[in-house]
């Protein structure tokens, strides 16, 4: 004897009905009002352009240090300056800026040159070159060091915020 199941018909019924409930919801369905449509590319806004910040530099004074034609001399400047060191026939340009963290110094050999340079964060720091191309910083020193033959010493003797009093002698 064979015992059979009948087939479940219920289950088709009731998978039908769920079909057709969710199914059926959507063509009756109001559009959601709070989509845009997407700006065409004539109609959409394109962003300002910031305009272009431009912070003037301000070009180094330039300091007539006549002192400084021996090749030793004391500057004082506000902001920035640029001046010679030494004679005419091997003289150096220093420049030096007072930035935030002490005064940025630049220096120019006699040829033309590359130089050097360094910052000076704070009185009594001292950029020592030499003639062989070596050199150095230092802070500390009250009295600035005495140059080698051939190089260069730039001490920074005071720093009142914006004003600055710098030492440079030639060996």
């Amino acid at each position: 004897m064979r015992i059979t199941r009948p087939f479940p018909k219920w289950h088709i019924v009731i998978g039908a009905v769920v079909l057709a409930a969710t199914t059926g919801c959507a063509a009756d369905a109001e559009p959601i009002e709070s989509v845009s449509p997407v700006p065409t590319s004539s109609e959409a806004a394109s962003p300002t352009p910031e305009e272009p910040t431009t912070e003037e530099t301000e070009s180094p004074q330039a300091i007539d240090a006549e002192s400084c034609g021996d090749g030793e001399c004391d500057v004082a400047f506000t902001g920035s300056a640029e001046y010679p060191l030494g004679d005419s026939e091997a003289q150096w340009m220093v420049i030096a800026v007072v930035g935030d963290d002490g005064v940025d110094v630049d220096l120019t050999n006699p040829e033309g040159l590359g130089g050097g340079g360094g910052l000076l964060a704070e009185a009594g720091c001292t950029l020592t070159f030499r003639a062989d191309g070596g050199g150095g910083n230092a802070c500390g020193n009250a009295e600035p060091p005495a140059p080698e033959p051939g190089g260069i010493v730039v001490h920074l003797v005071e720093l009142n915020g914006n004003e600055a009093v710098l030492h440079a002698a030639l060996g």
